[in-house]
C-alpha cells in the first residue's frame, strides 16, 4: 500500500512521511496542505491519505486551526479521488507503547516523560525503517503511518 501521512500544524511547519509498499520512502516538512499537494503530484500512485484527528487541548483557538488544518487535508485527499484515515494521537501513541501521561504542575516529571516518549518515539522508528528522526513533527507523521500500515496488517483498521 501506498501512503502519505500527515501530522497537521498551524504555528510551525506540516510533516508529511511517505510510505511505498508499507516502507518507509521519505518524509519532510512542508510550509503548508499546498506544498504537500505539490509533493503529492510527484509520487507515485498514492492509495491513501492518513493524518492525526484532533482532540480536545486547552487552547480551543489552537483546536480549532488544526481542525481546520485536518479540513484542508481531507479536502487535498478527495481532490487526489484518496480515502482519508483519521487517527486520534491517543490511537496512534497507545497502538506504539508511548501514550505516556504528561499532565500535572510538576514540571521536571512532564519533561522526564515527555524525554522518554521522544527517545521511544525515535527508537521505534530506527527499528523500522532504520533511520533516527530527531525532529518531533517528521516523527510523528511517521508514526502515524506506521500505525496505519500495522493495524491493516492485523486487520484492525
Amino acid at each position: 500500500m501506498n501512503i502519505i501521512s500527515i501530522d497537521p500544524a498551524v504555528s510551525k511547519k506540516i510533516a508529511y512521511a511517505v510510505f511505498l509498499e508499507d516502507r518507509l520512502d521519505h518524509y519532510q516538512l512542508a510550509d503548508s496542505v499546498e506544498d504537500v499537494q505539490e509533493a503529492m503530484l510527484l509520487l507515485p500512485r498514492l492509495d491513501l491519505v492518513v493524518t492525526e484527528d484532533m482532540y480536545n487541548g486547552p487552547n480551543f483557538n489552537v483546536v480549532k486551526q488544526l481542525c481546520y488544518a485536518v479540513g484542508e487535508i481531507r479536502s487535498l485527499a478527495k481532490r487526489f479521488n484518496l480515502d482519508c484515515r483519521l487517527i486520534p494521537p491517543v490511537i496512534w501513541k497507545k497502538h506504539h507503547g508511548i501514550l505516556i501521561k504528561k499532565s500535572g504542575t510538576n514540571r521536571a516529571a512532564y519533561k522526564r516523560a515527555k524525554d522518554l516518549e521522544d527517545r521511544l518515539q525515535v527508537e521505534i522508528i530506527k527499528q523500522y525503517a532504520g533511520v533516527e528522526i530527531l525532529q518531533e513533527d517528521l516523527r510523528a507523521a511517521v508514526l502515524i503511518g506506521m500505525c496505519h500500515i500495522e493495524q491493516m496488517r492485523a486487520g484492525v483498521a
